[in-house]
């Protein structure tokens, strides 16, 4: 599945959400990059059951200045050779969520439990703009790993 060049509207809006086909699966390769700016909220929702909305969300905010956003609470610096942009690689297997922030520059784990295991290999992935300023998302890849 991929997505190119979209606008997402600011928080409330109608183009503030896009969510992957169903059943994308549990064990994915993303590669998502946008456009950094003050004020950015943006929830990555992986594991999005669409039958009861559960999901692992891991944002990315700038509230204070764009060159020092954080992901789900944790700085991570931008240089000035990134030129604004943001690149995210997320490895998900199941369990365990693995995201990398600029080729490595910053990275996390997380860990996941399904709240209902049967619909494991039938989850999307759903990107949210939680915050008031457009988010200019420059490319979404979300591939399938097999098992």
């Amino acid at each position: 599945w991929k997505v190119t060049d979209t606008i997402l509207g600011g928080k409330g809006s109608k183009t503030a959400a896009i969510t992957s086909p169903d059943k994308v699966g549990s064990q994915l390769d993303i590669v998502a990059s946008f456009r950094m700016k003050q004020g950015l909220a943006l929830d990555f929702q992986l594991f999005f059951d669409t039958a009861t909305g559960d999901n692992k969300a891991v944002s990315i905010a700038s509230t204070a200045q764009p060159s020092y956003p954080t992901l789900n609470g944790e700085a991570f610096e931008m240089y000035g050779s990134d030129e604004g942009i943001v690149t995210l690689r997320f490895l998900v297997d199941r369990s365990i969520i693995e995201v990398f922030v600029q080729g490595g520059r910053s990275a996390m784990t997380e860990p996941y439990c399904a709240p209902h295991p049967e619909h494991i290999d039938g989850m999307s992935v759903k990107v949210v703009n939680q915050g008031d300023v457009d988010v200019e998302l420059l490319s979404l890849d979300v591939f399938t790993l097999k098992p």
